[in-house]
Order: structure tokens, then sequence, then C-alpha cells
């Protein structure tokens, strides 16, 4: 990938995980430190709810466009299993609103929160969907462009959070404000993808099994990510999960500066693979983890010794 789409990537990334250096102060201020710990609650369900398929469909949808004969069937394939996955979250989301806000939430409101929140993981399919796409046919602008979007989108929900300091109206906007990225990048979605390849129930089928494998592989990563916080909302209070959740905020700028290096790895990666290119394969590995180690170290080191002033300023004590 060019030194250009590096800092594009590099600069939507920063943006975008950069946010939440920009809403955490909002949201500390627009409501009491439950109700922010609530929200957060409530936003750790949605997580681990898309994670459930979502993330596994983009691995298999990797997989199987670098080995595809025809790419335009996988795209056909992904969309409808895109669209189908994310339908069914938000279903699933919905009728367990109950059970889960009585687990995890334990507040009257967590019930509405969740089914408000529901339809987000409809909204995020698609415009997961569009990001593999923009990523598989190379287009890092529109991939950039989405990514700093969606990153507006929160700061405007945070504003008008702090305006109205009401955590209904806060799950409503979150949820349905993305409905303008979907407008939005439907046409540039439709033109990169070009002609539609034709769906074929046995290629579909493929993919959605090694989605499912992916799936069970991902959810060690959601662990990592969201874990603590579940474990927290269920055995402590809200109180406790905003705390613990602060330093998160921070920790967001590392996978900023880091995931550029990773934004084209695979589909460059695959492409020497499929090739017989092997020793460009590893050639592409080593440079990549040699570029990642000597931003990432200074970067580890920097945030260590900022950190806890930062924070300070960004919230309150």
């Amino acid at each position: 990938m060019s030194r250009r789409s590096i800092l594009l990537i590099t600069f939507s990334q920063l943006f975008s995980y950069g946010v939440p250096l920009l809403t955490f102060p909002l949201l500390v201020r627009a409501f009491s430190i439950d109700d922010y710990g609530l929200w957060l609650e409530v936003s750790t369900i949605a997580g681990l709810m898309f994670s459930l398929l979502i993330p596994g469909l983009a691995n298999a949808f990797n997989a199987l466009w670098i080995g595809a004969d025809d790419q335009r069937t996988t795209l056909t394939s992904a969309a409808v299993l895109y669209f189908s996955s994310g339908l069914l979250l938000t279903f699933m989301t919905f009728i367990l609103a109950g059970p889960l806000s009585a687990i995890a939430i334990r507040e009257p409101i967590g019930q509405e929160l969740l089914r408000w929140i529901a339809a987000q993981a409809a909204i995020q399919s698609v415009l997961a969907y569009y990001m593999q796409v923009f990523r598989q046919r190379q287009h890092p602008g529109l991939n950039a462009a989405l990514e700093i979007g969606q990153g507006v989108v929160r700061i405007v929900v945070a504003i008008l959070a702090l305006l109205s300091r009401d955590l209904v109206l806060m799950s409503f906007l979150h949820t349905f404000l993305p409905l303008l990225l979907v407008i939005g990048f439907t046409f540039p979605a439709i033109r990169v993808i070009g002609i539609w390849g034709t769906f074929e129930f046995i290629h579909a089928r493929k993919m959605w099994k090694q989605s499912l494998n992916f799936a069970l592989a991902n959810q060690s990563t959601w662990l990592v990510q969201y874990g603590d916080r579940l474990m927290l909302s269920i055995l402590t209070v809200s109180s406790a999960v905003a705390i613990y959740s602060a330093s998160y905020q921070i920790c967001l700028v590392l996978i900023a500066l880091g995931w550029p290096y990773l934004y084209g790895l695979l589909t460059v990666i695959g492409e020497r693979w499929r090739s017989g290119d092997v020793t460009g394969t590893q050639l592409i590995a080593r440079q990549t983890s040699a570029s990642m180690f000597l931003v990432m170290v200074p970067a580890v080191v920097g945030l260590t010794l900022v950190s806890n002033p930062l924070i300070r300023v960004l919230a309150t004590e």
C-alpha cells in the first residue's frame, strides 16, 4: 500500500479512535457517574451481540475473496449474509433485552435502552459491509471517509446528549443517526461493486460456515475488549464500570496508530500467496512488523507517561 494511502488511513483511524477523547468529557459531564456507567453497560452488551456474527463474516469474506474465481459472487453472498445477520442480531437483542438487562444492568431503564439500541446491529452491519467492499476493492479514500463520518456522528450524538441529558434520546440518536451514512454511502458502494454476481446458495453456505468458525475465535478478542467490563457490570455497580472504563478511552490511541499497517496487509499477502510468491509474502510481513514496532513502542512509552494527567483533564476527579 502506498504511503499516501497509509497516511490517509492513519488520519481516519486517529480521528475515529480519537473521537472518544472528545466525546468522553462531554458524556461524563452530561450524566451522573451511575448513568454514564449504565450507558457503558448497554454499549458493552450491544458490542457482544454484534461480535457474535459480523466480525466472523468479515474474516470469511476476506478468506473467500482471496481464493475466489468469481469475486462478484463473493460480494453478493457477503451482502446477503451481512444484511440477514444484522436483522437476526437486531431481533435477538430486542427479544432478549429483558433477561440481559436483569443479568447485567439491573436497572428499570436498562430494558428500554437495550430495545432502542437493538437496531444498531442491522444498521452497523450495512456499514461494515460497505467498509469491507471499499477495503477489498482498494478504495482507501472511501473507507477513510466512512470512518470519519462515523466519528462525526458520534460527536454529534455526544453534543446532543450534553444538551438534553436524556439517556433514552441518546440511545435513539446513537442507533439511528448512522442511517444518514448508510444512505450517503450506498451509491459509492454500488459504484465500487459494479456488476453484481449471481447469488449461489452453496457459496453463501460455505461463507456462513466459515464465518461461524471465525466467530468462535473472535469471542476471545471480544473477551479481551469487553469481557472485564461485562463481569464488572454483573458483579458490581454501574459507577464501578464507569471508573474502570475511563482508561480504555486513552488506550484507543494505540489501536489507531497500529491499524493502518494492518489495513491492507491481508489483501496484499493474499495476492502474493495466491501467485506463489512466498518470499514476497515473508518480506511484506517483516516490513510491516518492523514499521509497527518503530511506531508503537514510542507511543506506548509516551502514553504511559502522560495518561494519568491526561485522563484527569478529560474527565473529572
